[in-house]
This record gives structure tokens, sequence and C-alpha cells, in this order.
């Protein structure tokens, strides 16, 4: 819960100009995946990869860089150019 409290807080300080509504839970996310690292350092995740249909099994640590590297693509892709949105 407070990882999620202070994930809002952190958008609200950050994006204080903002109308748009905050919709989401990557802070909470994120806590709760932080809480697990932390609580099972040497566990490992089992992962279903559609692709080759097959079960790996990765460590939480790589797990959990794979998903911070993806929101940091995709936060990084939102901060794209509005001017396409104003034509529409």
């Amino acid at each position: 819960m407070l990882g999620g409290i202070a994930a809002s807080i952190a958008h609200l300080y950050f994006n204080m100009d903002s109308t748009a509504p905050a919709i989401g839970a990557s802070g909470a996310i994120a806590a709760v995946l932080g809480a697990y690292l932390v609580m099972f350092p040497h566990s490992r995740i089992r992962i279903i990869f559609i692709i080759f249909l097959r079960i790996f099994y990765l460590p939480a640590y790589i797990f959990l860089g794979i998903w911070m590297a993806q929101q940091l693509f995709y936060g990084i892709a939102s901060l794209g150019s509005t001017e396409a949105l104003k034509v529409m």
C-alpha cells in the first residue's frame, strides 16, 4: 500500500500542471516486485513464453530488471510530440 501511495505522490509532484487523471498501478506493482525481491532474493519465477510455447525459470532480479526496462521504454515513448494529437 505504501509503495502505491508513494508512487501517486511522486506522480503528483512531477506532474503538477497535468490535467490528465493518473490511472494505473505501476508504482504499486513496482513496490510489490521490489518487496518480493527483498524477501526472496534467490527465488526463480516461472514464465510462459508464448512464442516458443515453453516454460522458463528466471531469477527474480532478472525478471524485475526486464519489467523495469519495459516500464522505462513505455515511459520514454509516451513523451513524444503532442502535435499529432492536436490535428485529430
